[in-house]
């Protein structure tokens, strides 16, 4: 039985980044798919994403002094920017034959395909055991902390 090759994907969770850091993110995959021969028919005009990208960083710069609508103008751009970055994702995870080299000269940086098992939880602890009212005890104890 043949063994199918794992898929190499690309590591673009934005959720918790900063303007910069999803600004640096473009500027590199600019600079990896510019003139790449391994990605001909790109999905979208690099000249359209590098404008994107300039207009993008002006609109971090202005939203430093925190104005409402800098702010909201920066949010804007960077939901057009990760939109275009994710859509040049799809199609780089697509059309690198599974190989890593093409993959990473298109400056997206691969996921980790290993996970992390799950940890054993602590034991909880009792600290004490108090006589109630008749037939209860109670107890105080030690709960275990959640890592949500």
């Amino acid at each position: 039985m043949a063994k199918i090759p794992k898929l190499i994907k690309a590591a673009i969770n934005f959720t918790k980044s900063l303007p910069e850091q999803v600004l640096s993110q473009g500027q590199a995959l600019l600079k990896g798919l510019t003139g790449n021969s391994n990605f001909t028919n790109l999905p979208v005009d690099l000249n359209v994403f590098k404008a994107d990208l300039d207009s993008y960083a002006v609109s971090i710069a202005d939203a430093k002094d925190g104005g409402k609508k800098a702010i909201a103008l920066r949010n804007k751009l960077g939901e057009v920017v990760i939109r275009t970055i994710k859509i040049l994702a799809t199609y780089v995870e697509l059309h690198c034959k599974d190989d890593l080299n093409i993959f990473l000269s298109s400056g997206f940086q691969p996921r980790s395909s290993t996970r992390t098992p799950a940890q054993p939880l602590d034991q909880p602890t009792i600290l004490n055991i108090d006589q109630g009212p008749t037939g209860q005890l109670l107890t105080g104890k030690r709960s275990v902390a959640a890592d949500c």
